[in-house]
């Protein structure tokens, strides 16, 4: 996506408004059982750390969608069926029009794993939308409203692998009160 459409779209997320508050809640993880991941890679090495929550999310019995961006669609490097929306998809305003996405965005998730390396303001607008109970992701400034739990790393460039062992250990520990 180009530069302009970036900050159209930064834009829109900083100043669109909910036509209602969604109730949002902590769920004990061992009763999770719709989990939704939202993922950006950009290295070919991050793909494993990608295919290796999946297949542990799977083992556990938890039911999976995963949503992602690519610039083009290529060969699947996952083992495991995903969604994707592309540039093409994408209004000059910044609005997302695909289907996939508008599904995902409605999906009732007991939890939304955002996994990205760095901010993305196409992610930004899916997790504000969401009808997920409890989204989970990296922390970045300004983006606290996004999340009920943001995970801090302390680095200046995350790395795919971190941020999915240190969420998924927080994750895992969380009980509803």
């Amino acid at each position: 996506m180009s530069k302009l459409g970036n900050y159209i779209v930064k834009i829109r997320n900083r100043f669109e408004k909910q036509d209602a508050p969604i109730p949002r809640q902590t769920v004990n993880y061992a009763q999770a059982k719709n989990i939704g991941i939202l993922f950006l890679v950009e290295k070919e090495s991050e793909q494993d750390a990608i295919n290796q929550l999946v297949s542990q999310l799977q083992k556990e019995g938890k039911q999976l969608k995963m949503l992602t961006f690519v610039d083009k669609i290529t060969n699947n490097p996952y083992y495991f069926k995903y969604d994707a929306f592309t540039s093409k998809d994408i209004s000059p305003l910044g609005k997302i029009n695909a289907p996939d996405v508008a599904h995902f965005v409605n999906t009732r998730f007991d939890y939304l794993c955002c996994i990205l390396a760095k901010p993305f303001p196409l992610f930004e607008s899916i997790m504000q939308k969401s009808q997920a109970k409890c989204r989970v992701g990296a922390y970045f400034p300004n983006q606290e409203k996004n999340y009920e739990l943001m995970i801090s790393l302390n680095e200046e460039n995350i790395h795919i692998e971190t941020l999915i062992k240190e969420m998924m250990l927080f994750v895992r520990k969380l009980k509803a009160a």
